[in-house]
């Protein structure tokens, strides 16, 4: 048996893959817990004594294998993906200075492999539809995985080397030839190539050459009508110097969310690409080495995307040639549960998650504002410098912002955990550059740096700026990282994917084509008083978006309604005029923020849970007809709200008057502010513009559109995304009777006081 798999493979057969990264434990740390005691150093999967059991993000039906490793004796084991049960464990070799090597294959219900240049060698059956993953644990002393390659078989060709039989585009058809062979893009129009059949879990694999500079794609998982990139998944190819920097376009990367783990593209040469997507398990390989994987059940973004769907090569410019395209369909199993078990959130995860999925501002776990140690403004620290105090924090927690320093010379220092030390010490202007950076907004910048146990700001200055300092407490089980720790994390998946989400809503881009549920209303006319129903759901769920379509100039009046109502209320949840709900839209351009964009109608993306039903209806409140009105709502009713963990929404509108005494009960949090001049003339004297005192917009800027705050055509908003303020900690004027105003808050009693 010593030659089981050891033969040279010819160009066009199967390709074999590493399953080992370079430089990372990708692929392997997949459970509810980091894996205890390895690493990877350099293309080598190292154990130390007494790590923990590991277990590979992928799962293989028929396949050969070559495993080398040095050291101790080790354990290899065989999990089947339907049950998790070990089906076969067993202990490899003895301990010797040299390198061990077996290679086996498994084919229908048999498995066997043997040692070369030695003995050992071992057999059995498994039933011939049960997927398996390679589970490795310690003997008991350290070993060095040197290799672990995996060829399965190439699967069905997807293209039949003389026609594109198969295959379909709504782009020009005539840009995509077939010659000698080969499927040429020459970049005429072609859009995305696409298969007539969709796939679910899949191993692609298929090699491509590209003009220098170039760019392409694949698309996976998409739905018909729909693009890769939004809805479904992309991976990049992008002809890149060596050199440059890898970011979230490079080749490989899912398109704008996460970059890859490494380039080991050939630049105008021919290069073999292997992408294994199983549940929500991505996988990609080049010329062999691992360079993609990530486990996108736990990314903010990708988990909303399709699990089946068209396969697609596309047109973006360049000419592309692709060969040897085949497809190797796997069972419908998501994969292991243990990829999918709960686990604990870094801080980092859970805020990037709150930005982008605002169905996380219900749960009663939200992350909540950290309050500083009441202190002096003019008291020094002597125990650490001669700076004054801006702020001191106790206990576990994350410095989000502190907003007014941008352009201070002053000192800052930071102190961590009861350090003498500064952590940070930098001029003010210049805190960017010393701290993992999320967001940089003129009011002030986001950012994340954590805490275990105390933060002390100071300032080396004659006179502390007017700043605002916002701290988030990480309380339990949330996993607090440290600032080394969480960098990497926010540089890899995190900030990319939320880049990605401002970006598309800045240029009108949304995920419409998603896994919800959609109800929609028909196209109608609104005569003047009219209230209509569009919309309405019964039992319990999650309104995770809706879509009013209506002409844009509805939204520079007042006239037209909107009421929610849910759970059974007598009275509307929510009812204002519907240009509240879209602020900074009334133009119909769009702007980078993660509430509001425009894209065939208007959308709102604050997340609504209901138990008992909800719904839509519009009110007519004008002189006149309101025509081509459509709403549509995104829901999910997966969502259970009966164990108490997530709180409704609810909001209230007011016409000037004193709004500090109509806030929202004390449990409730504040997610979304928004006002409007109403054309009064009373005024309490000395009083600070409501732009500067609640929204922290700027002196001499009435027209501003950032990511939580805007001023623009006389409506101003604020959205709290992070830290959700308690009703009584939002700094609110007792009076301001030349404004409307419109109050977004989840609480658990739906009750104003």
């Amino acid at each position: 048996m010593a030659g089981l798999c050891g033969v040279v493979r010819a160009e066009d057969e199967s390709p074999g893959v590493s399953l080992i990264a370079r430089d990372s434990l990708a692929g392997w740390d997949a459970g509810p817990e980091a894996p205890r005691g390895w690493s990877v150093k350099n293309g080598v999967l190292h154990c130390e004594k007494g790590c923990s059991p590991i277990t590979s993000a992928w799962t293989f039906g028929e396949f050969e294998f070559t495993l080398s490793w040095r050291g101790a004796p080790l354990e290899l084991s065989f999990v089947g993906a339907s049950d998790g049960e070990v089906i076969y464990s067993g202990v490899e070799g003895e301990e010797v200075d040299g390198t061990r090597t077996i290679q086996g294959k498994r084919q229908g219900k048999r498995i066997e492999w043997a040692e070369l240049r030695g003995s050992g060698s071992a057999t059995g059956e498994w039933d011939p539809t049960e997927r398996v993953a390679f589970r490795f644990a310690s003997t008991g002393k350290a070993v060095q995985i040197t290799e672990l390659s995996v060829t399965e078989p190439r699967g069905k060709p997807l293209f039949n080397g003389r026609d594109l039989t198969g295959w379909w585009t709504p782009g020009n058809i005539g840009s995509w030839p077939v010659i000698d062979g080969k499927i040429v893009c020459i970049n005429d129009k072609g859009d995305y190539l696409r298969t007539e059949k969709e796939y679910g879990n899949f191993t692609l694999s298929f090699e491509y050459k590209m003009a220098k500079g170039g760019n392409s794609g694949v698309g996976i998982r998409t739905p018909r009508a729909a693009w890769p990139s939004t809805e479904g998944m992309e991976l990049q190819l992008m002809d890149e110097p060596a050199e440059m920097p890898i970011t979230r376009h490079s080749t490989m990367s899912i398109y704008g969310n996460v970059p890859p783990l490494r380039r080991n593209d050939r630049s105008e040469e021919w290069n073999r690409v292997v992408v294994k997507a199983e549940g929500y398990m991505i996988s990609a390989w080049m010329n062999g080495e691992l360079v993609q994987q990530v486990n996108t059940f736990w990314s903010p973004e990708l988990k909303h995307r399709f699990l089946n769907g068209w396969i697609g090569l596309q047109d973006h410019g360049a000419r592309t040639e692709f060969r040897n395209i085949y497809v190797l369909e796997g069972a419908s199993s998501p994969g292991l549960d243990q990829w999918y078990q709960p686990r604990r959130m870094t801080g980092a995860q859970t805020l990037v998650n709150q930005l982008m999925n605002t169905e996380a501002l219900s749960r009663r776990d939200v992350l909540r504002p950290m309050q500083p140690k009441s202190i002096d403004p003019f008291e020094t620290y002597p125990k650490l410098d001669n700076g004054r105090l801006m702020g001191v924090f106790e206990g576990r927690g994350a410095l989000l912002s502190i907003s007014g320093l941008q352009h201070s010379s002053a000192r800052l220092r930071m102190y961590v955990d009861g350090v003498k030390q500064p952590t940070i010490d930098c001029v003010a202007n210049e805190l960017l550059k010393h701290v993992p950076t999320i967001r940089e907004d003129l009011n002030g910048p986001l950012v994340y740096f954590p805490f275990a146990h105390q933060l002390v700001v100071t300032m080396e200055a004659e006179r502390v700026p007017e700043h605002d300092i916002e701290v988030v407490a990480i309380d339990e089980p949330t996993k607090l990282e440290t600032v080394a720790a969480a960098e990497p994390e926010l540089t890899r998946q995190l900030l990319p994917a939320l880049s990605y989400r401002w970006e598309q809503h800045g240029h009108g881009g949304i995920r419409q084509h998603d896994r919800l549920r959609k109800a929609e209303s028909e196209q109608l006319t609104i005569e003047p008083g009219a209230r209509i129903k569009l919309v309405e759901l019964d039992g319990t769920g999650v309104v995770h978006w809706f879509r009013l379509r209506v002409p844009t100039k509805t939204l520079q009046a007042e006239d037209l309604w909107l009421e929610i109502t849910a759970d059974g209320e007598s009275a509307p949840t929510i009812a204002a005029p519907v240009r509240y709900f879209f602020p900074g839209l009334d133009q119909g351009k769009n702007y980078q923020n993660l509430v509001v964009l425009n894209k065939d109608g208007l959308f709102n993306r604050l997340a609504m849970p209901y138990v008992q039903g909800i719904s839509f209806a519009v009110v007519n409140r004008a002189k006149r007809a309101h025509k081509e009105v459509q709403l549509q709502v995104a829901y999910d009713e997966s969502y259970r709200l009966s164990d108490g963990i997530r709180l409704p929404l609810r909001g209230f509108f007011q016409r000037g008057g004193e709004l500090a005494h109509q806030l929202p009960s004390p449990d409730a949090r504040i997610v979304g502010l928004i006002a409007a001049e109403n054309g009064s003339k009373s005024i309490e004297p000395n009083a600070s513009p409501p732009n500067e005192l609640m929204f922290r917009l700027p002196i001499g800027q009435p027209e501003l559109r950032e990511t939580f705050v805007g001023s623009y055509h006389g409506l101003s908003w604020r959205w709290w995304l992070t830290t959700q303020p308690l009703a009584s900690q939002v700094r609110l004027p007792y009076s301001w009777p030349t404004h409307n105003w419109l109050v977004l808050y989840y609480t658990s009693t739906g009750e104003a006081r």
